[in-house]
């Protein structure tokens, strides 16, 4: 689909399943089916090469007109108490599935936004939380703008795809 759209823009939000999927095969590849459910490190590897080879086919397929490929880090899991899941030790797992898109961002120049610190932690859908989504991104991707009036209007347009 890509080839056929030629985006200039593509945001990939991936890594969760990874970290949920613990001790879980997280695809059905054969390829890495085994691999993913083994110990966390191998899964996590076996990740970081899947999301190298989708960005690798982005590119090619992209052609000229593709500007940027943001990576959006996946949010942190919110612990609601018992007798919902503790995710803690999710929530370590998805701080090293950053790290690793972090890194893999650097190595191939493309836009990060940061979706996992303390500014996002328990973002809820609810226009609230969307809107707040949005100042983070706008802060990763774009800076702060300096004229207060132009940060305004970038947050409610960026705020209106969500509505």
């Amino acid at each position: 689909i890509i080839g056929e759209w030629k985006p200039t823009v593509v945001l990939l939000n991936y890594g969760s399943e990874v970290a949920l999927s613990y001790g879980r095969a997280w695809t059905d590849e054969p390829i890495a089916r085994d691999r993913c459910s083994g110990p966390w490190k191998e899964s996590l590897g076996v990740f970081t090469e899947g999301f190298q080879k989708m960005v690798d086919a982005i590119r090619k397929e992209a052609g000229t007109e593709l500007r940027k490929i943001v990576i959006l880090t996946p949010p942190p899991l919110e612990n609601l108490g018992v007798p919902l899941p503790d995710h803690r030790e999710t929530n370590r797992r998805l701080a090293e599935v950053r790290s690793s898109l972090k890194d893999l961002a650097q190595k191939n120049h493309l836009e990060f936004a940061d979706l996992f610190g303390a500014d996002c932690y328990g973002i809820k859908d609810d226009w609230s939380n969307y809107q707040r989504l949005a100042n983070v991104m706008i802060r990763h991707l774009l800076g702060q703008p300096r004229r207060p009036n132009l940060w305004r209007n970038i947050k409610t347009k960026l705020g209106g795809f969500w509505r």
